[in-house]
């Protein structure tokens, strides 16, 4: 699936271009291009998704679980994100996200951690 997400991505580019002009020119109606626009933001989170595991989900991966164990933030993030309905999936990747801005923010102030830090 994932050598085939940048084909799946222009695909997407092109039918939301074709749709725009189609609409532009009267030829289709507003929700062609709603559904277009959503079938190209589906593919961008996807090769979103792709670079991510790519490149970082192996670190942060690694780290998750400790992160879980210790940080309630985290915790707390992840339950709030799946009842809301987010998949398995996007909720670990947010954690991720999340704990390597806490990690970033570590090191640019050059202070350990604290869980109550204002």
């Amino acid at each position: 699936m994932a050598e085939n997400t940048p084909i799946q991505l222009s695909a997407a580019r092109a039918n939301e271009q074709q749709a725009t002009a189609r609409y532009r020119a009267g030829l289709a109606n507003i929700t062609e291009v709603a559904e277009a626009q959503r079938l190209l933001t589906q593919a961008e989170i996807q090769m979103t998704l792709g670079h991510i595991q790519g490149t970082l989900a192996g670190p942060l991966t690694a780290a998750l679980p400790a992160a879980f164990r210790w940080n309630k933030a985290l915790v707390a993030l992840y339950a709030r994100l799946t009842a809301c309905g987010k998949t398995h999936k996007v909720a670990l990747i947010a954690c991720a996200r999340k704990l390597l801005i806490y990690a970033n923010t570590v090191v640019q102030r050059g202070t350990p951690w604290t869980e109550n830090a204002a």
